[in-house]
């Protein structure tokens, strides 16, 4: 039903008798508000009562002298509907708000990593919702987001109106449109209105400017705290910049009302340096955490797929999550596919780090059992290396067949396997050999045996010299210019001490002959020898000198 109330036309869905009360509310960073109080029919009362408000409209027209033309000065929907009985009058009470309370209803949480986005984009996406919507960006010339945005735990409202802030500022909600729109930052609305005045309400908001000081970007002054609230019959809009009192100032409130038979116009005007806003955070992320997965590395950072998204969109200007690791000491990154948190140690997200990988493995999953244990410590690897720790014993592996390994085992075992093995030392390798504690006297402890075995050759050599080694084949082979071999005798029979001795006797005659030729030729012939108190295992021993050899048997 469309009715004329003192200049303004009001469509309504209810069939009314009469307006008997308007007042509208307009506030920079807020929705727009119309209240109405109507006459209705008494045979009316329950049917508009249980009638559902959904998808109603009511909207407010009045003429603009600028254009010359009816526009509509308020468009929304009813969100409470009240009746009251004053005697025999039967009055509806209808709340009103913009359409833009469509972003302010329920509460969502997403990230925008992308750090190549705009903040148009960005605002585009989070508006990508709604059926019908738009927004007219008056402040951010297409800049790029400067970090890692989160929207969490907050309305599409909310979060577009803090975004607001890293350009200081405002929303400006459109009542006149049908369906949710605003304006990112506050359009230039002037129409060279300048007005004089000498009733005024005048305030100077201290509590913000204390608050504001300690954050802003810029020097603030007081004076820039400073608003009037004037009544004037001259028609004013919303974000209008107007000369009050010589005095540079900008619409930031519009209160239209009935007051007995009259329509009031108050104003709320700004000085226009302090019509801004202050870069603010979201306090609810202060000391929390979000679960995440991570999809890749670099360095010490990750790139991670927060679990409040859908989908992990791949992009090359993704941002990197520094991880921070447990000491500076130590680095060790989490795989790709693990889940990490990112934590937030202040209010502001562009502080987030990457913490602790947490290990995950289900009962199908090929390493579930190094998590079964809670006494088994294990830090490993996705290619099957690893180094175990049990109450029994330490381990180091290469892969999962533990073919190149090492094992240290509390009862005193070491078991080391590998394909080859190699010890280097800059001066010496003591086999054996263990030190006693500087407060326990002694010998230094030895072990009882020693054993080294090869299936086909054991070389010993100095350095990569083969003139000084020995190779044990088929044959030992002793080689190198001095010989000297020192034996103990075993106790023999007198049968056997008896063929020693002339076995000495034969290797005495040997020798000085070798020795002889030596003397002249000075080769590395091979001279077969037999050891009278030696027991050689394997086929002969051949010794190769190139000046001489010194055999000595021990008495």
């Amino acid at each position: 039903m469309l009715v004329t109330y003192k200049g303004f036309k009001i469509d309504l869905p209810y069939d009314i008798l009469q307006v008997e009360y308007m007042a509208l509310e307009q506030k920079i960073n807020e929705h727009i508000r119309l209240n109405l109080k109507v006459l209705v029919e008494e045979d009316k009362i329950l049917e508009y009562i249980n009638q559902p408000v959904i998808g109603t409209k009511v909207v407010v027209k009045e003429y603009n002298r600028h254009i010359k033309r009816e526009v509509p000065i308020f468009q929304g929907k009813i969100i409470n509907v009240k009746m009251d009985y004053h005697g025999k009058l039967h009055v509806l009470e209808l709340s009103c708000i913009s359409f833009t309370q469509d972003f302010d209803i329920k509460k969502n949480s997403r990230t925008f990593c992308d750090l190549d986005l705009t903040y148009k984009e960005v605002i585009k996406n989070v508006l990508s919702t709604y059926p019908k919507k738009d927004f007219q960006d008056m402040v951010t010339k297409n800049q790029k987001i400067d970090h890692f945005l989160l929207q969490y735990e907050e309305t599409d409202w909310a979060f577009i109106k803090r975004l607001a802030t890293h350009f200081e500022a405002l929303l400006l909600p459109d009542a006149g449109a049908n369906f949710g729109r605003m304006y990112f930052g506050l359009p230039r609305l002037n129409n060279n209105i300048e007005i004089h005045k000498k009733d005024y309400i005048i305030s100077k908001d201290l509590e913000k400017y204390n608050k504001d000081i300690n954050i802003s970007r810029e020097k603030l002054m007081t004076q820039d705290y400073t608003s009037w609230e004037i009544e004037t019959n001259i028609r004013l809009y919303l974000g209008e910049e107007v000369i009050f009192n010589n005095v540079r100032c900008q619409v930031t409130g519009v209160f239209i009302h009935t007051y007995k038979e009259d329509i009031k116009y108050v104003y709320k005007l700004q000085v226009y340096k302090g019509v801004r806003s202050i870069y603010t955070t979201n306090p609810k992320i202060f000391g929390m955490s979000l679960p995440s997965i991570v999809k890749e590395r670099r360095g010490n950072s990750v790139r991670v797929h927060f679990q409040i998204d859908d989908t992990y969109i791949k992009r090359p200007n993704n941002k990197f999550f520094t991880y921070a690791l447990e000491s500076s000491a130590w680095y060790c990154m989490p795989v790709e596919e693990s889940k990490v948190h990112i934590y937030f140690p202040t209010n502001d997200e562009k502080d987030a780090i990457a913490i602790h990988a947490v290990r995950i493995a289900g009962s199908n999953e090929k390493y579930h059992h190094r998590t079964i244990n809670p006494d088994h410590k294990s830090f490993s690897n996705t290619t099957g290396s690893e180094m175990k720790i049990t109450p029994k014993d330490i381990s180091f592996a290469v892969d999962d067949a533990k073919a190149i390994s090492m094992m240290l085992k509390k009862s005193g075992d070491i078991n080391i396997k590998g394909k080859n093995i190699t010890l280097k030392a800059a001066n010496n390798i003591n086999f054996g050999v263990r030190e006693l504690p500087p407060d326990v006297e002694g010998e230094p402890v030895r072990p009882k045996n020693i054993k080294m075995s090869a299936k086909e050759n054991f070389i010993i050599t100095r350095n990569k010299d083969i003139g000084h080694s020995i190779n044990m084949t088929d044959e030992t082979h002793i080689k190198g210019n001095f010989v000297k071999i020192n034996a103990t005798p075993e106790k023999l029979s007198s049968k056997q001490e008896s063929l020693s001795e002339e076995s000495a006797q034969n290797d005495k005659e040997l020798i000085a002959e070798h020795n002889e030729k030596s003397k002249d030729k000075l080769s590395r012939d091979e001279v077969k020898l037999g050891f009278g108190t030696m027991a050689m295992t394997i086929g002969g021993v051949a010794l190769s000198t190139g000046s001489k050899v010194l055999l000595k048997k021990l008495k």
